[in-house]
């Protein structure tokens, strides 16, 4: 499964909102900076798909992100 995510760096807030089943808008606080955004964004996707091992494929220097959602076998 893939799911998209448009980030929002150097935000005020944090805030994940939902838009449809697979993607999301995610504002962070910390800065594009040594990937610092991307970090924090990748933490809030395994919180919300805790369980299952999750990746970025496309966008590391790009605020549209692309992940990869699967399974961890057991």
């Amino acid at each position: 499964m893939h799911i998209h995510v448009r980030a929002y760096p150097d935000s005020k807030k944090e805030i994940i909102k939902r838009l449809t089943e697979s993607r999301f808008a995610v504002y962070v606080k910390e800065s594009p900076k040594d990937s610092a955004a991307n970090k924090r964004i990748l933490e809030i996707m395994r919180k919300e798909y805790a369980g299952q091992t999750i990746r970025m494929v496309k966008g590391h220097h790009s605020p549209s992100k692309l992940f990869s959602i699967t399974k961890k076998k057991s």
